[in-house]
């Protein structure tokens, strides 16, 4: 009888500690104690899982590969989620929010983390880039980015190649670029992109095969480039609302970006800088031309007035892969952003994305950090600065200073500005200076 005893409660232990292996329920970690104690036998949690206050690493977690329900990650201080480097599916959404942090890296398993639903990346004022989050391989629903008032690059989505419904990219001050998206191929529904004046172009959704639903970019004050394959298959038959407003000359209506899109004498393959015995050269490359006259090169030191550095001829027609060059400066010292204007033999015209050569500079005065807070200095190359004015994305003088060691800014919101920088020798050339908060 007491063998039997001492084995019916040796079995209630075991399987008290196997039904212990993943706690039941939606689980929070708020302390790092909570994390380092997990079961090492949990591989797959049943529920929610939120991460937030006092918890420094994940490395208790690394052995999960599945999470049912939605994963949460918001209001911590770490910039690492290495130990959810086994993470292979969400089932529910993932958020991302309120992270006092300015970077995040290594979240999900390298070649495939799989979302169900939903990621969002939302109300993050400090965070600059999320390289980490190049294991999402697709996402089941929206992709939703908004309000991170610090985030400059979508560098890190990489590895997407499909979302399910909506992308929506919204308010999010100093985002240039949608580069991190250039693996995308399908969208199932709409397209949201608004309020984010410092955004550049939409190159990013180059591989984009088609617009499935409505259709909406506006409130971009820099944005002056719509172009992309699939918008302009949009504008042929519309499978939805498209508003296209408020943006930067050459994508500030719908009837400026339908003529781009007609203009299209080339289909570019890429344009770039690089240097070459400290020379400055710009490259790009067609695999298509129809009809092409030549590429005028356009400098500009503020991305918003631009001048004709030189002009290339173009093959004119061919379907075959074309690389030309430029590096014949007029002046010596070439602009901070240069652009093609493809010229057709009919002279309708359209241009190609915006980059910028900061690396490259010689001679020009340069402005760091950028993004500023609330200080900026100018490295003038030798010359003597006479005063620096700042002016708002309306045009109004917001800043004015004469000459001096750096240059405070007080109380200016977060954004784009240009920067007039006048010399004592009377030329004044132009930057553009982003406050982030």
């Amino acid at each position: 009888m007491k063998k039997l005893l001492v084995l019916i409660l040796a079995c209630s232990v075991f399987l008290n500690r196997a039904g212990g292996q993943c706690p039941a329920g939606n689980i929070s970690f708020w302390e790092q104690e909570q994390v380092d104690d997990f079961p090492a036998t949990c591989l797959s949690i049943n529920g929610d899982v939120y991460i937030y206050g006092n918890v420094s690493n994940l490395v208790g977690l690394n052995h999960i590969t599945s999470i049912s329900g939605n994963l949460s990650i918001y209001q911590t201080s770490m910039t690492t989620f290495s130990g959810l480097s086994q993470l292979e599916h969400i089932g529910g959404d993932l958020y991302i929010y309120q992270l006092p942090s300015t970077s995040i890296a290594a979240l999900g398993k390298s070649g495939g983390l799989t979302i169900a639903r939903d990621l969002y990346i939302y109300n993050n004022q400090f965070l600059t880039g999320i390289n980490g989050l190049s294991a999402i391989s697709s996402v089941g629903r929206d992709v939703y980015i908004y309000q991170n008032n610090a985030l400059t690059s979508s560098t890190g989505l990489e590895g997407i190649t499909s979302i399910g419904r909506d992308l929506k990219i919204n308010r999010n001050p100093l985002l240039q670029d949608l580069n991190g998206l250039k693996e995308v191929t399908q969208i199932g529904r709409d397209i949201e992109i608004y309020q984010n004046p410092a955004l550049l172009s939409i190159e990013g959704l180059d591989k984009l095969s088609s617009v499935n639903g409505n259709l909406d970019v506006f409130q971009n004050s820099s944005l002056a480039s719509c172009v992309a394959g699939a918008f302009c298959r949009a504008f042929d038959n519309p499978p939805g609302r498209i508003n296209i407003f408020s943006n930067a000359a050459g994508c500030n209506d719908v009837e400026q970006v339908a003529g781009a899109c007609e203009a299209l004498p080339v289909t570019l393959l890429y344009f770039k800088a690089g240097q070459e015995s400290s020379v400055l050269r710009l490259s790009w490359a067609t695999t298509s031309e129809s009809n092409c006259s030549r590429f005028e090169i356009l400098g500009s030191d503020d991305a918003v007035n631009w001048q004709k550095a030189g002009s290339v001829p173009a093959i004119g027609n061919s379907e075959a892969l074309l690389k030309y060059e430029f590096s014949q400066f007029p002046s010596g010292s070439p602009s901070l952003y240069y652009r093609l204007k493809i010229v057709d033999h009919d002279n309708s015209f359209s241009y190609s994305k915006i980059i910028g050569i900061d690396g490259f500079l010689a001679g020009k005065a340069v402005v760091y950090p950028n993004p500023a807070k609330d200080v900026f200095f100018i490295r003038d190359a030798g010359r003597r600065i006479r005063e620096v004015r700042m002016h708002d994305i309306n045009g109004r003088m917001v800043f004015r200073q004469m000459a001096g060691p750096e240059y405070r800014t007080g109380v200016l919101m977060p954004g784009v500005y240009s920067l007039a920088i006048s010399y004592a020798d009377g030329p004044t050339e132009y930057r553009r200076v982003v406050l982030s908060p």
